[in-house]
């Protein structure tokens, strides 16, 4: 008679722990994949919406905003309407996305426009405040402890500026129309002083700047116990931001 030896409780849960790795992981990469051809067909759509657009605006300066700063909305189905948009627009799941969606223009100088795609699409609600993408700023010194913030030598600080234009909801990128910033320090006193203002910087469209100023060149030590800096983004859709990071500086 032959010995039959079946699973051990031990080797099933074994057995079941590594299925649901297993599992688990297959969800996460399938996912992964399907929310990256979403992306992709939607920033697919902006990017056919925004040529649409820009045909439709080029022959009906009427409907376009009239003064630097101001934007209108035109609806993907006026486009539809008038061929300026030659196909019907769905999601990943093939609801329409005609009826609500609409490209908000935004005038940016006199002879410019931009434009942003909102899809909406099947049961998506439309937002009931338009969300103007905004600039990203990451900021953070250099030479300092890390962990305070601490400056013992700022003839080795530096602060550096990562700026983005921001993304739309399909993923491309805005530009950057400009960005100012503003350093200042404290006294001994507790008093603030603005030290430098730059002018308002234009940086021809680019999507992203990556910035890095010496500290001396800036602030006079001597009597400084902290350092403000307060940096201004706007991108070519209007969008804004504004932030403002602080260190310290021990005077030995």
């Amino acid at each position: 008679m032959k010995n039959k030896k079946g699973f051990t409780l031990v080797e099933l849960l074994c057995i079941i722990v590594i299925l649901g790795v297993c599992i688990t992981a297959s969800i996460v990469a399938v996912t992964r994949v399907i929310n990256t051809a979403n992306k992709d067909e939607t920033a697919a759509q902006e990017q056919l919406l925004i040529k649409a657009c820009e045909s439709y605006i080029q022959n009906h300066r009427e409907k376009a905003p009239k003064a630097i700063g101001e934007s209108t909305n035109i609806s993907i189905k006026d486009l539809s309407d008038t061929k300026y948009l030659k196909e019907e627009l769905k999601d990943y799941n093939g609801s329409s996305c005609m009826e609500k969606s609409y490209i908000r223009v935004y005038r940016l100088s006199n002879t410019k426009f931009t434009y942003t795609p909102y899809l909406y699409c099947g049961r998506e609600k439309v937002d009931e405040i338009e969300k103007i993408y905004e600039p990203t700023i990451n900021m953070y010194f250099v030479g300092s402890d890390d962990n305070n913030k601490v400056f013992e030598n700022l003839d080795e600080a530096y602060i550096y500026m990562d700026i983005t234009g921001g993304t739309t909801k399909g993923g491309n990128l805005i530009a950057i129309d400009n960005y100012s910033f503003i350093i200042s320090t404290k006294d001994v006193y507790g008093k603030e002083i603005e030290t430098y203002t730059s002018p308002i910087i234009s940086v021809e469209n680019k999507n992203n700047l990556n910035i890095k100023e010496k500290l001396i060149d800036y602030v006079n030590v001597e009597n400084s116990t902290y350092i403000s800096i307060s940096v201004v983004v706007k991108n070519v859709i209007g969008g804004y931001k504004e932030v403002t990071t602080t260190t310290q500086y021990i005077n030995k």
